[in-house]
């Protein structure tokens, strides 16, 4: 598309023509008025650019060359070979400024931008002097291509197979500037090629020239040998693929033409036949056949291939019977529920029919569906090959378990407990598994004065399949209280025997009765006196218990309780502990220091002796006589107690027939004083003391 401009300046009208294809680009210019105005109109054709270089204040030229080429990879660098443009002032002044005007360049480019491709370039430059004169003037630049396109794979000499495709030699062409879809070849072989080679034992060579050209009309001229061998060696093969077909399928059909794998391209086929074979035989249906293919060209040559085909036998297909549901006392593994429908088999003409039965168990969350049956049917033909499929058989449980309670039955009401069984449910039955049972006991209906009658207790027996369902049923438990009340007899006691009481309990006996109750415990006592042989027993106490039941059952016991006496009696000693009598006095007459108060716990006769013994015989007439009190009971139990006696010489002697009141002794004898008190009484006439 060619756009065509026109700037207004301030001393005279410019149309300037630009070409760009493809693009509408449009130019200011500037003026000491500022920016004209632009005018464009757009043609499809093409005008060759004018450069102008003149101006009133101004003449301007650029010396450098206006031609560029572009490198091997289409590329170049506007910098207009360094050279910059040549101005000078009409009227005298001063420049100040010469620069490329990037702005109004078309394309616009600066200084250094890299060109690529084919460009052609109206350069713009502002000129400015010191008098405030502005003007802006254009040359024109091309950058071209002059290389030609090449051969970047490229064999000068090639031998190839007959029947090559010899136009599809791979060949590699670049250009710098052009896609490969724009470079042109042609051409030209000498001499030209002929089928009638292809079995010759010659080698025929070409001449082949290449001649490139690009959009540019850069050209380049290539040479190139190219030897065609004929046809030397037999071709190679590749039969059909291995197949497999079902024993119902149309063998005749199976029919393809083998295939050459050889790199010889050459070959023209003349014929191909092949033969087969049945091997590996399992049975009428199911077999393999060997197929052996053979292939000649046009020039003789002779290959071959073998094909495997397996005829299979196909299992049958049928559909299971419907699903169906039922109440699990119904179901029989020998029953038919359903047959076997829409059999179909290509191959054999009989077919063997069987099922298994598999029962899945179910937990209660699926109730009432109980159980899953899945029948698995098979079919198998005459070779064996079998087809299986299920049929799903529920079974449902909503019938509740049957059953007869125990036999109502009559007990003692001692032995009744909600934990003891008294017979279990009979005839249990239930139409698809295992039966729960349990029981609950009801209160106890109480039968007033009816005796031994107490009254029964109803016991609701649960029978509970596993899918819940329930049935209930009562056993009527009678209970009579013919036994007499229990009890643990006390030990036998031993008493003290001034301890026992009549009123007092020496031990209370536990007692019990499950059945009416214990109504009362009663006991009497009878005593029984002992001989002194049973010692220290005096006596036994029969205490006869006796418990009775509300309904007049009594049972009773004896506990004996044995009184014994083993405390001595008991007294008041005298205070005084020792007494002095005189010697003239008969200790033995004499009562003193006697114990008062004598008593015993138990007997009422106590046996009390004195006795004396000399514990100190001074003299005849002066001894210390030890006397001891002694009391037993009936049982020999003794206490005692004692007291000292001092029998003493209380009265002086008196001399009588003797005045002489001196005893003479020779100063030289040597007498005791016992001696000379004897010596005196016998110098006396013979008095005593």
């Amino acid at each position: 598309m060619i756009c065509k401009h026109y700037y207004m300046s301030y001393k005279s009208l410019t149309i300037i023509l630009i070409v760009k294809t493809l693009k509408q680009i449009s130019i200011n210019m500037s003026s000491r008025f500022g920016h004209c105005t632009l005018i464009s109109f757009c043609f499809f054709w093409v005008f060759s650019f004018t450069s102008y270089g003149q101006d009133a204040n101004f003449n301007f030229s650029y010396p450098g060359q206006d031609t560029f080429f572009l490198d091997q990879n289409c590329e170049s660098i506007f910098d207009l070979g360094g050279q910059l443009p040549i101005v000078t002032s009409t009227i005298g002044a001063n420049i100040t400024n010469v620069a490329l005007d990037p702005s109004q360049t078309i394309p616009s480019f600066n200084l250094g931008d890299i060109i690529l491709g084919q460009e052609v370039i109206n350069v713009a430059y502002t000129v400015e002097d010191d008098q405030g004169s502005v003007a802006t003037f254009f040359f024109e630049v091309s950058f071209i291509d002059t290389i030609p396109p090449e051969f970047i794979i490229f064999e000068d000499s090639v031998e190839v197979l007959c029947n090559t495709e010899i136009d599809e030699i791979l060949l590699v062409i670049d250009d710098n500037c052009d896609v490969i879809q724009n470079v042109t070849s042609a051409i030209i072989d000498i001499p030209q090629w002929s089928d009638d080679y292809n079995c010759s034992d010659t080698i025929v060579t070409f001449l082949r020239m290449h001649i490139l050209s690009d959009v540019y009309g850069n050209k380049d001229t290539f040479f190139q040998h190219i030897s065609v061998f004929p046809d030397t060696v037999p071709i190679d093969i590749l039969a059909p693929k291995d197949t497999t077909l079902e024993c119902s399928g149309d063998l005749a059909a199976v029919i393809a033409q083998p295939l050459v794998v050889n790199d010889e391209l050459c070959d023209v086929l003349i014929d191909s036949t092949y033969t087969e074979w049945v091997v590996d035989s399992f049975c009428s249906n199911q077999y393999t056949i060997l197929r052996l293919w053979e292939l000649t060209d046009q020039c003789g040559n002779l290959a071959s291939d073998t094909q495997r085909i397996e005829i299979i036998n196909t299992p049958p297909s049928f559909n299971v019977p419907n699903p169906d549901t039922l109440d699990c006392t119904n179901y029989d593994e020998a029953t038919l529920y359903g047959n076997i429908l829409n059999v179909i088999d290509d191959c054999s003409s009989v077919l063997d029919t069987a099922y298994t039965d598999i029962i899945i168990d179910l937990d209660i969350s699926f109730c009432p569906l109980y159980a899953v049956v899945e029948r698995i049917w098979s079919l198998s033909d005459d070779c064996g090959a079998t087809q299986l499929d299920t049929q799903m058989i529920y079974l449902i449980d909503t019938v509740a378990p049957v059953f007869s309670p125990p036999l109502d039955t009559t007990i003692q009401a001692d032995f009744y407990s909600e934990s003891n069984i008294y017979g279990f449910p009979l005839s249990v039955s239930d139409d698809c598994g295992t039966v729960d049972t349990s029981y609950l006991d009801l209160s106890l209906i109480i039968e007033e004065d009816d005796c031994p009658n107490l009254g029964y207790v109803d016991r609701i027996w649960t029978l509970t399949d596993a899918c819940g369902n329930i049935s209930l049923d009562t056993q009527r438990i009678h209970l009579i209280d013919t036994l007499a009340p229990s009890f643990i007899p006390l030990e036998d006691t031993t008493l003290l025997c001034n301890s026992f009481q009549t009123s007092e309990l020496y031990g209370v006996p536990q007692v019990s009765d499950l059945g009416s109750g214990v109504l009362s415990t009663t006991y009497t006592d009878q005593i029984v006196e002992l001989d002194s042989l049973n010692c220290p027993i005096l006596q036994r106490v029969d205490r006869l218990w006796s418990i009775v039941d509300s309904c007049n059952n009594s049972s009773a016991f004896v506990q004996q309780l044995f009184l014994i006496d083993t405390i001595a009696p008991t007294f008041t000693p005298d205070p005084q502990e020792v007494f002095q009598v005189s010697c003239i006095e008969d200790v033995s007459t004499l009562s003193i220091g006697e114990p008062t108060n004598v008593s015993d716990n138990c007997s009422a006769d106590i046996t009390s002796v004195i006795r004396d013994s000399v514990l100190i015989n001074y003299c005849s007439n002066s001894l210390d006589l030890l006397r001891i009190f002694e009391f037993s009971d009936d049982c020999g139990n003794n206490s005692s107690d004692s007291i000292l006696i001092e029998v003493r010489d209380l009265n002086a002697p008196s001399f009588v027939g003797s005045s002489l009141d001196t005893v003479w002794i020779e100063c030289n004898s040597v007498f005791s004083e016992q001696e000379a008190f004897e010596n005196w009484l016998a110098s006396n006439g013979n008095l005593t003391a």
